[in-house]
Parts: structure tokens; sequence; C-alpha cells
């Protein structure tokens, strides 16, 4: 049975980075798709680089003011004309079966799927990305190789390599428009919570190529943490930030500056410790600003 895909992609000055993408998926071993190119307010030249990709799939350019990432999300969906809706961040490089994977999978499930986002660890990259690629890795050795079915307990769901039913999408009216992040966490426990079946495709890998700095990294998971303290809040959870203890707090407090992410971030002295502990000092650092004193200016 034909069934039509839209594959949908938000960027925000993904110029330098987009093209990746556009080869992966020229390189795609299933190509009966549609490309819709969501440019959320980019100033760069993300539109003219797209629009000038040649490609043997079908595309569309979507332009709209800076929304963030679940409007930018949402409006692709409104434009797709799919039955399967496929998620990839602008600087993803999917290896070439996944589109047929994430098809495959909708042809024998009705849920929503995450894919595999790894990130490649390399001797020229920052400290710092390998330590988040290694952060990676660590949090899906749990799952085993192939598809894996999630519940509450042991949910890992990422928009940057997703897909889902368009009939789905809209019964749980896509990702939350009030998040800036978090949104695929969201979109996942909400389907959960009507009893859709949830899965994580370790097999479909996506490589991501996001270059981030330890004051970056830190500032996203503080919205991150934002958003699920949200999340939490919308579905009536306890917050556990709410619960942080005044020990747990004096134990973080000598690394609660904003010092140290600037030396990783630029003559990391910390490189003459072993990597076992300078990693540890990482997290502590990352843990510190971005959980335990989220409001020390970086």
């Amino acid at each position: 049975m034909h069934t039509k895909v839209s594959v949908i992609v938000p960027t925000f000055n993904g110029e330098k980075k987009i093209s990746i993408l556009l080869n992966a998926l020229r390189a795609q071993t299933f190509q009966d798709f549609e490309l819709i190119v969501v440019i959320d307010g980019s100033t760069d030249q993300t539109y003219t680089m797209v629009e000038s990709a040649e490609t043997t799939f079908q595309k569309k350019i979507i332009t709209q003011a800076n929304q963030g990432r679940s409007v930018v999300k949402n409006n692709g969906a409104k434009h797709a004309h799919g039955d399967i809706l496929i998620f990839y961040d602008d600087d993803m490089q999917p290896e070439p079966e996944s589109i047929l994977k994430h098809v495959n999978f909708h042809q024998k499930y009705v849920g929503l799927l995450s894919g595999n986002s790894i990130e490649l660890m390399n001797t020229d990259k920052p400290d710092i990305q390998n330590y988040k690629a290694g952060l990676g890795k660590k949090w899906t050795e749990k799952y085993s190789d192939g598809l894996n079915e999630l519940n509450k307990a042991n949910i890992f769901f990422t928009a940057a390599n997703c897909s889902i039913p368009r009939n789905l999408f809209n019964t749980l009216n896509g990702f939350d428009n009030r998040l800036t992040d978090a949104e695929d966490y969201d979109l996942a426990t909400r389907g959960l919570s009507i009893g859709t079946q949830v899965f994580f495709d370790k097999g479909n890998v996506a490589i991501h190529h996001d270059p981030i700095t330890c004051v970056g990294y830190i500032k996203r998971q503080r919205e991150y943490n934002r958003a699920q303290k949200n999340i939490s809040v919308d579905v009536g959870e306890k917050n556990d930030d709410n619960l942080i203890e005044t020990s747990k707090r004096i134990l973080y407090a000598p690394f609660a500056f904003a010092i140290f992410p600037r030396i990783i971030d630029s003559f990391n002295v910390f490189l003459i410790f072993p990597k076992w502990l300078r990693y540890k000092l990482y997290s502590v650092v990352i843990h510190s600003l971005a959980r335990v004193y989220p409001n020390v200016p970086l």
C-alpha cells in the first residue's frame, strides 16, 4: 500500500549545516516523500541554500517569524500532505535507510517512533563536545538493539529524528506551542497517557552534528528543566526541583560560578586531568549551574 510521507525540517539560521541533511536525504533508499523546510525567522541565507539545492523529491519552503521549536514543527505539519510525518533537525545526518525504517514501522504499528540520534566522538572536537557525545551513548546503553517499547519509566524520545501518523499527531494537537524545549518529551508523555504505543528504534540512526559550548549547553539544560517543570505542573506531578535540600545547595555551591564553563570553553586547564576526572567535573559544573543554581548569570 502506498503511503504518503512528509519529512519536516525546522531550521533557524541553518545555512552552514542544512546542506549535510539535504545530502543525506538525497541518499535515502526511500525517496517517495515530500520535504518541508520551515525557516523560523532566520537572518542568514538558509532560504537560498534550500531553494537552490537539487533534489529528486518534492520540496516546499515555509518562512515565518521566529516563534520557537514547537510552533515551527506544528507549522510544518500544517503544510504537510503525508499520512506519516517524519521530523529531523537541520543538523542531522540520517543514515540511508532511516526514512525507510520509519515507514516500515508505521506499516506495523500505530504509535510514535523515536530514532537514535548519535554524536560521534573525535579528537579534533572540543572536549565538551566529546563529553556530550559520551552522555548520549550512555543514555541509550540500557536499550536493546532494534525496537524498544517505552513507558513512563524508561521513556527516551527525541524530535531530532522521530515520526508519527498524521491522524495521531492531530489527536494529540501536535507539539505544545508553549514549550521552547522538551516538546518531544511532552508529546511522547501525552501519547502514553492516552494509551498510545511509543517506541525507540536504536537501529534507526541519524548522526547529530551539534556544535555546543559548555555555556550554551548549560543554557539549553536550563530551558529543558523549565519546560519539564511546566509539563510536571500540567500533569499534576511533584517537581523535585522545589525540594532541593540545603545540604545539596551547599555541596554544589563551590562549582556554581560562571568562570568554570568559560574556562572549559576557552583555555581548558582541566585537560591536564584524566578523562574520567574532568568529565566528572563537567557534570558537576553543569548540574550546579543548570539545576541547583539556574539563576547565576552566564
